[in-house]
Order: structure tokens, then sequence, then C-alpha cells
């Protein structure tokens, strides 16, 4: 099954809702990874496009750990936290995730 457009404007909203929140955060550290580098699927919603999204988010939560994980001594326990930012970009990939699961463009698979 196809995206409809109210369903893709939906989508859509909720991912720029969650684009704007990161945004607003303002941590110093993570601005030049998020520059001009939160974005969307494009409009046809197609798998690939979806999944090219989503791992471009995976890209950017590695980053986010990693810049955590700077300064850690391994000798010592340590556990990344979950911060509101790592939040945002789950949440972004849930709903990506989630569209692709629930959603099917016939049109575009078998170029997958």
């Amino acid at each position: 099954m196809s995206i409809d457009v109210k369903n893709r404007t939906q989508i859509i909203n909720e991912l720029n809702f969650k684009i704007d929140q990161i945004i607003k955060l303002e941590d110093v550290r993570l601005q030049p990874y998020f520059k001009d580098q939160l974005i969307t699927p494009f409009w046809d919603f197609s798998k690939k496009s979806i999944r090219s999204t989503i791992t471009h988010y995976e890209s950017i939560l590695n980053k986010i750990i990693n810049i955590q994980l700077i300064d850690v001594d391994f000798n010592e326990s340590h556990t990344v936290k979950r911060d509101t930012t790592i939040n945002y970009i789950a949440d972004i990939l849930i709903i990506l995730s989630l569209t692709i699961e629930f959603y099917d463009n016939d049109d575009v698979d078998s170029n997958v």
C-alpha cells in the first residue's frame, strides 16, 4: 500500500517537529553534526529514500555516541547516557522504521 498525501504530510510534520526540537537544543559540541544534516525522505516516500534517511540518522547517532565517549576511561565502567538529542533522533528512526514497516510503495520496491 502506498502512503497517501495526508499520511505523508503527517509524517513529514512529525519529523520536522523532531528536527526543530534538535536544532533548539543548541548543544555547541553537536552543532557541526547537525548543520544542514537533519533531513526528511524524498516526497515520493520510496523505500530506498526512507532507508537512505534511516542510514543517515544512524550515522548521526553514532557520531553523537562517539562524542560522549571522548575522554572516557575504558578501564572504568561507563555507559552512554541517553540525552534529549539522542531521544529525538531515536524518535525519528522509529518513525521512519514504522513507515517502512507499515507502508509499501510497490512502484519502487523492485528498484531497492
